[in-house]
């Protein structure tokens, strides 16, 4: 088919045909110079079978209706294909531009997969803690009904049921009903429903981290909608009361002397480190000896082999008293473990000293302190010290590796009696 020059200045940039109920037809532009310059002939651009396809027309209304009009009914017969239109009205076709896969509704297993293969950065408890929010609001999702995480033996199929859940699922209103049955839960008990709060506000934050900025790029041939689900339903406020100590951190290490130090070292150690020096306790269970400097009774904490801090101000050298860099000195000498200073097992990855960590926590317990993490609560209490006793908040952040706003919140109380008299 030979086309004649066009002169374009008297047609319509696009039209629809008469015949019927019309098809429309279009006049494609260049840009030069800023300008938009029209070609000299029209285009009929339809979708079918996957494939977007444009049919080049005269360029002239008159000629460019019928011609189009005579594509529309050859096509209209679903037993002409394509290929054949092309050979009939269009043997010098316009290069086609490959059509995007339709994207599709992904199951959270799908989802999760993606996102464990991109994200080898991250420390194995938090992709858990992503992984297992999404998971937990999933059970929730699960039709015909809820399920909730069952004991080990059951936990495969647990797993591949919420794993089959998919995504368009979470919508915002799913969302806010999740979070308003877990905070129902736990009944009237005012404390209990502040605590419900966090939970829930840590679960839809934790499960939102699966689909943060960098993420959504390896989710093209996934319908995810934008926004998040997540982004619109936002967070609960939440209370974040001051740490109010319970216990006289001095009677804890005087019986863990006495009681601790004769039967078990290692539960001693960690009650040591976890009150003389401020160490979480993951920070305790990976701690090698190479960490600790006795000439100047210090501990580095920092990323080794097997370990990487929580945060990047974690990263931090910290002082700990001569007497017991002198005991860890002495302790080392007994052969434990050449490597790591408390006994433990790599086959617990996210906590190697697990069952002494156990140890510890029951033996904390017997002595009153009822926090839901009692060996935390040392470290909480440490931090409180250090700012009972220089009355600086910047101190105390420094000593806990945390940003000053959270050892306010969590950490501290005010420092003087502060008593209103009327003398």
């Amino acid at each position: 088919m030979v086309m004649k020059m066009t002169n374009t200045e008297n047609e319509p940039d696009a039209f629809i045909t008469k015949k019927g109920k019309g098809v429309r037809v279009y006049r494609p532009f260049d840009t030069r110079d800023g300008r938009r310059v029209p070609r000299d002939y029209y285009e009929f651009r339809i979708a079918r079978n996957g494939r977007r396809v444009k049919f080049r027309l005269p360029g002239n209304k008159r000629d460019a209706g019928p011609r189009a009009d005579e594509i529309a009914s050859f096509l209209a017969d679903t037993r002409n294909t394509l290929e054949q239109a092309f050979e009939l009205f269009s043997p010098d076709r316009v290069p086609q531009k490959p059509v995007e896969p339709e994207k599709v509704d992904p199951t959270v297993g799908q989802i999760i997969q993606r996102f464990t293969e991109q994200s080898v950065e991250l420390q194995p408890s938090t992709l858990a803690a992503y992984t297992g929010a999404i998971r937990r609001i999933a059970g929730f999702l699960h039709k015909p009904k809820p399920l909730k995480r069952p004991k080990t033996k059951d936990h495969a199929k647990w797993l591949e049921a919420v794993d089959s859940v998919n995504f368009s699922l979470f919508t915002p209103e799913a969302l806010e009903n999740f979070r308003a049955t877990m905070i129902k839960q736990v009944g009237s008990d005012l404390q209990k429903i502040e605590s419900a709060k966090i939970s829930a506000n840590a679960c839809m934050r934790n499960a939102a981290g699966l689909f943060g900025r960098r993420m959504l790029k390896y989710y093209k041939d996934f319908d995810i909608p934008d926004p998040i689900p997540f982004r619109e339903v936002g967070m609960l406020k939440e209370r974040h009361p001051r740490y109010h100590s319970t216990f006289d951190i001095r009677d804890i290490l005087l019986k863990a002397k006495e009681e601790l130090k004769d039967s078990d070292l290692g539960a001693y150690f960690m009650v040591l480190l976890a009150a003389y020096a401020g160490l979480r306790r993951g920070e305790i269970s990976a701690l090698t000896w190479d960490q600790i400097d006795f000439d100047h009774s210090r501990i580095w904490i920092h990323t080794t082999t097997e370990f990487r801090p929580k945060a990047a101000n974690s990263e931090y050298p910290v002082d700990i008293p001569e007497e017991l860099a002198i005991e860890l000195l002495e302790y080392r000498s007994v052969g434990i473990d050449e490597h790591y200073v408390l006994p433990g097992s790599l086959e617990n990855r996210r906590l190697r000293c697990r069952q002494l960590t156990k140890v510890v926590t029951a033996w904390l317990r017997k002595q009153g302190i009822q926090d839901k993490k009692p060996l935390h609560a040392l470290r909480k209490e440490a931090g409180s010290f250090i700012f009972r006793k220089t009355g600086s908040i910047d101190k105390a952040s420094r000593f806990l590796r945390n940003d000053r706003r959270t050892a306010e919140r969590h950490y501290v109380g005010q420092t003087e009696r502060l008593v209103a008299t009327y003398d």
